[in-house]
């Protein structure tokens, strides 16, 4: 497996980041309306037809039977993910589960090095360490931290821990997947399977699409079509030329735009702990691309 990071590559991942920072944005305002299981199917459906659609119109070859092992417990990882996530947001606070969820690194981390024998040396460490630090600070944002340790939040978190390790697993398949270099190929099956794990939660408000505004539809299809399916498909280009622990550590740049979205189309404040837990995760980011 390759050690060294395309910074080319490395720039598809950070643009998947920021994409999927607009998610909360727009999940915030849909979720008061439309049930969080129906939007992760619809994401899920959306973004696995959308692929299907340019995997034909590009004569991608389906994934080899041998890979189809990896494809079904990436799907597996991707559906169980977006589920898991969303329930335990029921049970703990946003800016907790925004905390929790950056796990998903350190599992990827793991996986990486005891599974795909990925150098970890002390740059990594020290730079991954650094760079959730950063992301701690802008999901506490000086808030009172005693409350995390009631019962239901606990409970909360320890889901959403479970969320990142289902999509850990999710990034490892998809990096072995992409080593041939068909990125198309994986992604459209793991997509299509993801939705169909997903349809007998979301099928008791199936019905409620018929009654959607013109507004919730769009963001529907942007959730789908833009945060699924394109920036999957950027985040997959991009895993072909960065080890897999350093692509997950990208990925934490997402709360970073989720604060600036915030900020600029909520009217969220923008604090100190947030503008340095941002320097702290580009900085530690940038320590992990050096070494």
């Amino acid at each position: 497996m390759e050690n060294k990071t395309d910074v080319g590559s490395a720039v598809l991942i950070v643009a998947t980041a920021f994409l999927w920072g607009t998610v909360a944005v727009i999940v915030k305002v849909m979720v008061r309306a439309v049930d969080a299981a129906l939007i992760a199917f619809v994401r899920m459906a959306l973004g696995g037809l959308a692929l299907t659609f340019a995997m034909f119109a590009t004569r991608t070859r389906i994934v080899p039977r041998e890979n189809w092992r990896l494809v079904g417990i990436g799907a597996v990882g991707i559906a169980f993910n977006y589920l898991l996530f969303t329930i335990g947001l029921r049970y703990t606070s946003a800016s907790a589960g925004a905390m929790v969820v950056q796990t998903e690194v350190v599992f990827l981390a793991v996986l990486s090095v005891v599974l795909l024998k990925e150098p970890f040396g002390s740059k990594k460490i020290v730079g991954m360490t650094v760079a959730l630090v950063g992301v701690t600070l802008i999901s506490w944002n000086g808030n009172d931290v005693s409350s995390l340790l009631r019962s239901d939040y606990l409970l909360g978190n320890a889901i959403i821990i479970l969320a990142g390790l289902f999509w850990a697993f999710y990034a490892y398949c998809q990096k072995r997947l992409t080593q041939d270099g068909r990125v198309l190929s994986s992604l459209s099956p793991i997509f299509l399977f993801s939705a169909g794990i997903l349809l007998p939660f979301a099928l008791p408000s199936v019905p409620g699409l018929a009654h959607l505004s013109g507004l919730q539809v769009v963001g529907l299809l942007y959730l789908g079509l833009i945060c699924t399916g394109f920036a999957y498909l950027l985040l997959a280009k991009g895993m072909k030329g960065v080890p897999a622990s350093t692509a997950g550590l990208l990925t934490t740049l997402m709360p970073v735009s989720s604060v600036i979205l915030a900020h600029a189309f909520l009217g969220e404040g923008l604090t100190p702990y947030m503008a340095l837990g941002a320097a702290l995760d580009l900085g530690g980011i940038a320590l992990v691309i050096r070494g």
